[in-house]
């Protein structure tokens, strides 16, 4: 028989009724009847809810996808719960009134026990990281081309796209030799921005050797 790290014998469907709790302060337990009603056993604030689950047999927990649920679904599938997310688009349709906490956990519970019920793969803290390191760098890609197409349109080059950022490189050496007859202010604005799209391509080179190190060692361990 199959245990978990803390000893305990894992939920296995259709042991128990199945329970349901969000998670952003709090966490709300229902559990459904044979009929299909919710009824709402307990609350739990979030800095308790380890202690609980530890009191708890196993069972259903479905969660709403999102960066801090994958946390909790770590730690609480390690006590022998079966715990399921669902994205927040799956869970709407079974919302039945106002939109708070409480009606948002009794839509959950609801969804959860859907057969057909598409849920979110629950991520490692390393698969996090790494999704954490490939959306920053999206995100310093696009700041650095809204830098670039804002440096060409004041130098009077007019609009560009990334595959000129080479183009607004060599832009950059003009504006900072002195024979450029620029308006001092203008030169000022011009170098502010120069200094940001250098140190934005500094960071993207960064973060790209990071991620290259990354695959390189995924790849070699075999994960």
């Amino acid at each position: 028989m199959q245990t978990t790290p803390q000893g305990r014998e894992p939920f296995r469907e259709g042991r128990l009724a199945p329970s349901a709790w969000i998670w952003p302060r709090t966490f709300f337990k229902f559990t459904r009847r044979r009929r299909g009603r919710a009824d709402l056993q307990s609350e739990t604030a979030s800095s308790r809810v380890l202690r609980f689950f530890e009191k708890l047999p196993p069972c259903l927990v479905g969660l709403e996808a999102c960066g801090g649920s994958h946390y909790w679904a770590r730690e609480i599938a390690a006590l022998g719960h079966d715990v399921r997310l669902i994205p927040p688009v799956y869970v709407k349709p079974y919302v039945k009134t106002r939109k708070d906490r409480r009606c948002d956990a009794e839509a959950i519970s609801e969804a959860v026990t859907r057969k057909t019920m598409r849920f979110v793969p629950i991520k490692s803290a390393d698969q996090q990281a790494a999704v954490m390191l490939l959306k920053h760098s999206t995100l310093l890609v696009r700041q650095q081309i809204r830098r670039s197409t804002r440096f060409a349109a004041f130098i009077g080059v007019g609009r560009h796209s990334r595959r000129r950022v080479t183009k607004v490189k060599a832009l950059i050496e003009i504006v900072r030799t002195k024979r450029t007859m620029l308006p001092k202010a203008a030169r000022l604005a011009l170098t502010e921005i120069a200094d940001q799209i250098e140190a934005l391509t500094r960071q993207i080179d960064k973060l790209e050797r990071g991620i290259v190190a990354r695959r390189s060692a995924t790849r070699t361990c075999g994960c």
